[in-house]
C-alpha cells in the first residue's frame, strides 16, 4: 500500500510501487518512476528537465528510484539520473549522477560517503539481539540468520547450510554469536568477510597460531 502526505504534486503519468511512502511538498514530475518501498522524505524535489529553462516534453529525461531506496528531506534530484536499490540519500543533498545500490551519498553535490553492509548472525540468543539493533541503527541490511534452535525462527539451522545460500556472496559482514568452541571454525571458513565475533575467537594457542599465520598469508 502506498502512502503519500499532502500536500504534495505528482504528475499524472508518475508511476509510483507499492509499499512507497512520499511525505508532504514532494514535487515528482512526469517522467519519474519510483519503485517498491521507496522512502521520499518532506520537500524532494524531482525535475523532469536538465535544462535551467524547460525547453518541452522533448527535452525531459527519464529519472528512477529504484525499491528500497531512501531520499532524505530537502533533496534535489537531477533530471535523467538512477538512484539504485537500497541506496540512501542525505537530507539536503543535490544528487547530480547515478547513485549505486546499497551506496549511501550525501551533500552538495551528493557524494559517496559508504557502502552499505550486508550482514549474516549466527546465533540468536541473547547478545544478537544488539548486534541487530545496531545494524538496523546504522543503516545496514541484516540478509540471513542462522541458530540450531527451530524455535528461533532463524533463515537457516546449520551455518554450513547458510554458506550455500546464493545470497552469501552477498554478505559482507558477520556476527558470530555462537558458542566458544565453534568459533575458531566458523571465522576460518569465512576469511573473505569481515567478522565481527563475541567472546574469544580461538581456545588454544595452536588455533591462535593458525590464525596468525593465515593473516600473514592473506596480507602477501
Amino acid at each position: 500500500m502506498k502512502k503519500i502526505h499532502q500536500p504534495s504534486w505528482i504528475g499524472d503519468e508518475v508511476e509510483i510501487g507499492e509499499g512507497t511512502r512520499i511525505q508532504a511538498f514532494a514535487f515528482i514530475p512526469n517522467g519519474v518512476t519510483i519503485g517498491k518501498d521507496v522512502f521520499i522524505g518532506p520537500h524532494v524535489c524531482f525535475t523532469n528537465d536538465p535544462n535551467l529553462i524547460c525547453k518541452g516534453k522533448d527535452y525531459w529525461k527519464k529519472t528512477l528510484v529504484e525499491k528500497g531506496a531512501k531520499i532524505g528531506a530537502n533533496s534535489s534530484i537531477l533530471a535523467g539520473i538512477t538512484i539504485g536499490e537500497n541506496a540512501t540519500i542525505g537530507m539536503g543533498s543535490v544528487v547530480l549522477k547515478d547513485v549505486p545500490a546499497n551506496e549511501v551519498w550525501g551533500g552538495n553535490p551528493a557524494k559517496f560517503l559508504k557502502r552499505k553492509g550486508k550482514w549474516a548472525i549466527i546465533g540468536l540468543g541473547f547478545i544478537s539481539g544488539r548486534h541487530i539493533k545496531s545494524i538496523y541503527e546504522i543503516g545496514d541490511e541484516l540478509i540471513l540468520t542462522c541458530d540450531n534452535d527451530p524455535s528461533k525462527g532463524a533463515t537457516f539451522l546449520d551455518w554450513r547450510e547458510m554458506m550455500k545460500d546464493e545470497r552469501w556472496k552477498e554478505i559482507t559482514h558477520i556476527a558470530v554469536c555462537a558458542p566458544n568452541y565453534l568459533h575458531f571454525e566458523m571465522c576460518k571458513a569465512m576469511e573473505d568477510k569481515i567478522v565481527l565475533c563475541e567472546k574469544p575467537l580461538a581456545l588454544s594457542s595452536g588455533d591462535v597460531k593458525k590464525l596468525n599465520a593465515r593473516y600473514e598469508e592473506l596480507k602477501r
